[in-house]
């Protein structure tokens, strides 16, 4: 049976949403962003925020989602998405309890009650 691609453009927190967890595969590269690159981020991000009316190209993100499956494998875009889930689970953290619900959802799969992505073991620390 031939292979369907579909692309769609999103915003983080929609994509984030999009499935309820997000694998890794084995053969793609280690997390390898440090303080540099997550201030970027960040600092993107913010300036976003400060701009309702823009939007932030984030990049393209490349997802496997079997058929069938609530998960979705990460092709391209790991890096991106995780760093993405951690500053929303440490927002989370810091919001008051009636804004940390909606976040909370992002960050933690309302049908496993885990982590929608969790790094692989090799990248945990």
């Amino acid at each position: 049976m031939p292979r369907v691609l579909r692309a769609s453009a999103m915003g983080l927190t929609d994509l984030l949403a999009s499935h309820e967890s997000f694998h890794v595969p084995e053969f793609q590269r280690v997390y390898g962003w440090g303080e540099v690159e997550i201030k970027r981020l960040l600092g993107d991000l913010t300036t976003a925020l400060g701009a309702p009316d823009q939007r932030l190209f984030l990049g393209t993100v490349y997802l496997a989602t079997p058929e069938g499956s609530g998960s979705a494998q990460v092709a391209d875009g790991q890096q991106r998405l995780l760093t993405a889930s951690i500053l929303y689970a440490v927002a989370r953290d810091l919001s008051p309890p009636q804004d940390s619900e909606r976040l909370q959802e992002l960050v933690m799969s309302p049908v496993t009650g885990q982590p929608r992505f969790m790094p692989r073991d090799r990248d945990a620390a």
